[in-house]
């Protein structure tokens, strides 16, 4: 009898062994720099007045604005001057966005070595990571109206989804529509007022004289029920919804993305140091 149970004793041996030796390189992953980064380093210094293609959101008050430039995130009076740089480092941290009671910020960077979903306060101190993805893609948080949880868009090679994370921790809930095959995902999302509906652009069929052509629309999720309803079809597209839709405003009106000014015009130099590393 005890020769018919040797396999058996070999098997749960292998099986233990296996075992112990994934949590240790589980452990040893866990212990490592979440971005490693070995060689010598370089500062850059530079001082501008501009930028292009900026992530821009205004405080809570309405007294300054936060904006992200090469991989750092500033804030600036609204009536304009000097910025001020509160983060840095690095991760290259982008599309900040505060959150209504103006208490933190959240933005998506790769300072763990791929891109997440961050929250701040709004100093940029506190920092600590919501997402935890090192196959997935971040892009467009938005907050939720009690300034509680984020809903960001997450990418991967086949699928793209919007997950709500709470501030506080946890896996996130991935929001999904009314029919079992619908998906949620787009860019440049804004909550209602009220928390009762998402919008933002999604890629649709086109409806100019090109059919192939790709068309952005804007669209709009219901939390309670899933339903999502395309609101504009016009030609050309929409790229992004701003204005009275954002927490804080009535929330009657939609209006497409236009150029805008933000503060008086005139040159207000930005001032920054970046430690370029270099991967060995």
């Amino acid at each position: 009898m005890n020769a018919k149970l040797l396999p058996q004793s070999a098997c749960l041996l292998i099986t233990l062994s296996w075992i112990a030796t994934a949590l240790a390189a589980d452990d040893e992953q866990k212990a490592q720099p979440d971005l490693p980064l070995e060689g010598k380093t370089e500062t850059l210094a530079f001082s501008t007045d501009e930028g292009s293609w900026l992530s821009i959101d205004a405080t809570a008050d309405g007294e300054s604005i936060v904006f992200d430039l090469l991989g750092d995130i500033y804030s600036l009076p609204i009536t304009g001057g000097a910025a001020t740089r509160i983060t840095s480092g690095l991760g290259f941290d982008s599309q900040p966005t505060v959150s209504p009671d103006g208490r933190w910020m959240a933005f998506v960077s790769d300072r763990s070595g791929s891109n997440n979903l961050w929250v701040a306060g709004i100093d940029g101190g506190d920092a600590r990571k919501l997402s935890d993805d090192s196959q997935w893609g971040a892009i467009s948080p938005a907050w939720m109206p009690d300034s509680q949880s984020v809903i960001v868009m997450r990418r991967a090679i086949k699928k793209n989804e919007f997950t709500m994370f709470h501030i506080d921790g946890g896996s996130g809930v991935t929001l999904s529509g009314a029919a079992e095959d619908a998906e949620v995902w787009g860019a440049g999302p804004v909550v209602s007022p009220d928390g009762r509906y998402l919008y933002f652009a999604q890629g649709v069929d086109s409806n100019g004289p090109v059919s192939t052509f790709p068309t952005t629309q804007i669209s709009r999720y219901e939390f309670a029920t899933g339903a999502i309803d395309q609101l504009t079809r016009g030609d050309g597209g929409a790229v992004q919804q701003f204005g009275d839709v954002a927490p804080g405003r009535p929330g009657q009106h939609l209006r497409p993305e236009a150029d805008a000014q933000i503060g008086p015009p005139g040159p207000h130099p930005v001032t920054d140091e970046v430690d370029l590393g270099r991967r060995s």
